[in-house]
């Protein structure tokens, strides 16, 4: 009986760290959706206060110089 108790707490112990393991990875992909979407946001407001501009405006700041 205490053969089984010990193999028992030894399963228990690894399923509760396999679950902190997964726990952790599920947030680290959820940051990264997070991230994603934050520049999927920012890329949809960019084209959309630049797509009324006319082909040859000239373009400041980050962006112009990004392209350089």
């Amino acid at each position: 009986m205490a053969l089984m108790d010990i193999e028992l707490k030894k399963a228990f112990t690894e399923m509760q760290i396999n679950k902190l393991e997964t726990t952790k990875k599920i947030n680290m992909i959820d940051m990264k959706c997070d991230m994603v979407k934050t520049g999927k946001h920012k890329y949809q407001l960019t084209e959309k206060g630049t797509s009324s501009l006319c082909e040859h405006a000239r373009v400041s700041g980050h962006a112009a110089a990004a392209a350089n």
